[in-house]
């Protein structure tokens, strides 16, 4: 099992990774519908239209952080008046607002916004009702949410400090616009404004806060991302449990990541934290709230919680030497991210003391991964710089540039032939919609154990634990030893499944990438076509299993169906990556008379009477060679059923004549990528009398999967080069022809000439040179 696969199950928040199918007797399973999207554990880069339609989420810049503070858990904190009204001052809506009761006591005309996180704003804008008296005396508070502290300086959860506090006077605007344009000003999370004077009819219909963008870092976890903290991150690589770090990215400024402990050496310590945002976005800024919240101790607070405007000045910043880098997700040949780096220095002393967090931008960039590196320990003056911060902020703009997520595990009930997979989309230009599937009959349950406190723990801790100490156990159902390796990409809609079946169970992955920021896919539809099996087990297997590359040989490809269907079938269909020639075919070892007809590639055999249960058939044919590892597949169906659907048929032991139980040959290990090279003269003579008036020249490509130039050159003797033609090749038989003209068109003089073929592969190159005469 692959441990990446349980990794993304659960970061996904699927604890039972699993999703049965209403009715087994159905043939095709179909995601429309905010319903049907069940079977997937959507991750906040996408949601669901009304119409039940799949789109990523944009990320927004300079957005109003009131409107979707409840998405955070946010909302009305606290109002003293009229608390029914009080939500309307969050709800974009103009026409709606909130007052308090002119007859109830002043201390009650008050009322608090929770932001539900700590945002970077840029400035509070409040808006009164027009048709009534503006406010003429207010005040309007501003709190990072810091709690109040007992007389042992301990923080009271439910408290809020304000230490910032504006009192406006005489006003007669009903639209006041308080910018935060100071060091101390931001970052906040509460809002609350002190009526302290009131007229009848006065109201505020909204409560606007202007903030930076949406704050990526928030959801990580939930959208598949992860938080990672390494000391020491280039030699002893001591990984720092998620728990503590989880605050860097929970959106409470309260709360503070701090390492408890200091690695030494007699050199310089390096040690990071790696975000990673569960997608590619296009990020362009990264901010770095380093100390905002005053801090219980050390003079402070001094066990008196009491609002001392001083203290909103004594900031901090726990990094001195760092630097930001940011990393798509490329992979280096070494296996490791590739990074680039935005930021490399020592920290000031305003950030230090005085802004507390520090901003770094660096271009909308396509970004999945976000690294912050510090020099934890100083080698040169024995001084460590063990790290701290409230919170890492990510901004950036529009939609994903690349998201990636997985449907639940299908449970058919029973193994199905899985037939196609089909979409419904629209797919906008500069961007791609990328399916894959894989499948198995095998499911395991993954436990994991947790203390009374929701800490992860292992089975042996968990085991040792006092019944009063033990948490719960999470099941999660994961694919099996048997799953196959995800599927190459579905070229189209409707496409024959491409994973193997019949098969129990199955998964698929989506992929939506997108180059321009401002398109986005909409995946309206998504279903997968299914239908009872011709046979339960049926297997293939060819022989021989080794070959010499280009040369043609004949092949011997066995059947054995079981657990068929009582009618069977009659129809054998073989798609073989190169020309194949039929040869014959035979049930049981006698010899039958079938129909053969190609196919766009391979061929298909009708047989004049069903197969059933346990024949073993043999197909003979011949074909050429020309990549390591060529597969040659199988499918089984029934020619008397309309629009019948194939059956892929695995590989396996079917019969003991031969010894192979798999459908893919293989060549000689060699360095080779031009063999078989045939001339078809070496003396040219281009008269025009139709003999050799052109040369020809043949080879076998070989291992080549992808076009790759394939040169011809021709040089004098003096190594002059007189003309050079290039084409694209794969793997197979390729040809050039020379009429022996140089570039300019002209025929070369009589003479020797020395003529260059060269092909470039992945890993290496190969030229073959011959001497040709040319007379006339």
């Amino acid at each position: 099992m692959d441990s990446r696969d349980r990794c993304f199950l659960c970061l996904c928040g699927v604890v039972c990774a699993f999703f049965s199918l209403p009715s087994a007797s159905a043939d095709e399973i179909r995601f429309a519908s905010r319903r049907d999207w069940q079977a997937w554990p959507l991750p906040g880069t996408v949601e669901l239209t009304p119409q039940g339609a799949l789109k990523p989420v944009a990320v927004r810049r300079d957005i109003n952080a009131a409107l979707n503070a409840a998405a955070f858990g946010g909302g009305i904190r606290r109002a003293g008046s009229n608390p029914t009204d009080a939500p309307l001052v969050m709800d974009g809506d103009l026409a709606t607002g909130w007052g308090p009761h002119i007859d109830e006591p002043p201390a009650s005309w008050t009322i608090e916004v929770d932001l539900g996180r700590g945002v970077s704003a840029r400035r509070v804008k409040l808006i009164f009702d027009p048709q009534g008296p503006a406010p003429p005396l207010f005040d309007l508070l501003l709190s990072t949410g810091e709690h109040a502290v007992d007389e042992v300086d301990n923080p009271i959860a439910t408290s809020v400090i304000y230490r910032l506090r504006e009192r406006f006077k005489e006003n007669t605007r009903y639209e006041i616009t308080y910018e935060l344009d100071q060091s101390f000003h931001t970052p906040i999370q509460y809002v609350r404004l002190d009526l302290l004077a009131l007229e009848p009819n006065t109201r505020l219909l909204e409560v606007e806060v202007q903030a930076l963008g949406d704050n990526l870092a928030l959801g990580t976890l939930e959208r598949g991302g992860n938080l990672e903290v390494v000391l020491d991150a280039f030699v002893a690589q001591d990984l720092i449990p998620l728990g503590n770090a989880q605050v860097l990215i929970d959106g409470d400024l309260s709360t503070r990541w701090f390492v408890r402990r200091t690695i030494q050496a007699e050199r310089d310590v390096f040690s990071h934290i790696i975000l990673d945002l569960g997608a590619t976005y296009f990020v362009d800024k990264l901010k770095i709230v380093g100390g905002v919240v005053a801090r219980p101790g050390g003079g402070i607070t001094a066990g008196s919680g009491r609002v001392i405007d001083f203290f909103i000045t004594r900031r901090s910043f726990g990094f001195n030497f760092y630097e930001v880098l940011g990393s798509d997700g490329a992979i280096a040949p070494d296996g490791t991210l590739i990074w680039q780096k935005y930021y490399s220095g020592a920290a000031n002393d305003y950030v230090k003391q005085i802004t507390g967090a520090a901003t770094h931008e660096f271009g909308l960039v396509p970004t999945r991964f976000i690294r912050v590196l510090w020099k934890s320990w100083d080698a040169s003056n024995r001084r460590a710089f063990r790290g701290f911060a409230e919170e890492l902020q990510v901004f950036g703009e529009g939609f994903p540039q690349n998201l990636e997520f997985r449907s639940h595990i299908l449970d058919f009930q029973t193994p199905k032939t899985l037939n196609a997979l089909s979409w419904e989309a629209n797919v906008p230009p500069r961007t791609r919609l990328e399916l894959r599937s894989r499948s198995g009959n095998e499911v395991e349950n993954l436990l994991t154990y947790y203390d009374k406190n929701g800490k992860e723990v292992t089975k042996r801790r968990y085991d040792k634990l006092i019944p009063s100490f033990k948490g719960p156990i999470d099941t999660a159902r994961v694919i099996g030893g048997d799953w196959s390796a995800w599927s190459k990409l579905y070229a189209f809609s409707g496409q024959e499944f491409q994973s193997p079946s019949p098969r129990r169970y199955a998964q698929l992955q989506l992929r939506m990438v997108s180059e321009d920021r401002s398109a986005a896919i909409q995946l309206d539809a998504l279903s997968m076509a299914f239908s009872d099996p011709l046979s339960q087990q049926a297997v293939s297997e060819i022989f021989p299993t080794q070959v010499r590359p280009g040369a043609e040989t004949e092949f011997r490809f066995f059947l054995r169906p079981r657990q068929t269907k009582a009618s069977g079938f009659d129809r054998l269909v073989l798609e073989t990556p190169t020309p194949t020639r039929f040869i014959g075919a035979l049930v049981n070892d006698e010899s039958l008379a079938v129909e053969d007809q190609p196919v766009e590639a391979g061929f298909a055999v009708t047989f004049p009477q069903p197969l059933r249960d346990n024949d073993l058939v043999e197909l003979r044919f011949a074909a050429q060679v020309f990549q390591q590892s060529t597969p040659f597949v199988l499918f089984i169906q029934d020619a008397s059923t309309e629009n019948a659907s194939r059956q892929r048929v695995d590989p396996g032991d079917a019969t003991d004549q031969i010894a192979s139980s798999t459908n893919v040959v293989g060549l000689p290990v060699a360095r080779d990528l031009l063999l078989n090279v045939a001339f078809d003269t070496e003396v040219l003579t281009p008269n025009g009398d139709g003999i050799n008036d052109v040369l020809a020249i043949r080879a076998d490509v070989i291992n080549i999967l992808e076009p790759r130039p394939w040169y011809l050159r021709l040089y004098d003797l003096a190594g002059r080069a007189l003309d050079g033609r290039a084409q694209a090749v794969t793997a197979g038989g390729q040809g050039f022809v020379w009429d022996g003209r140089a570039q300019a068109g002209q025929l070369v003089p009589p003479g020797l000439y020395l003529l260059e073929l060269h092909l470039d592969g992945d890993a290496h190159q190969q030229r073959v040179r011959r001497v040709i005469r040319v007379v006339y």
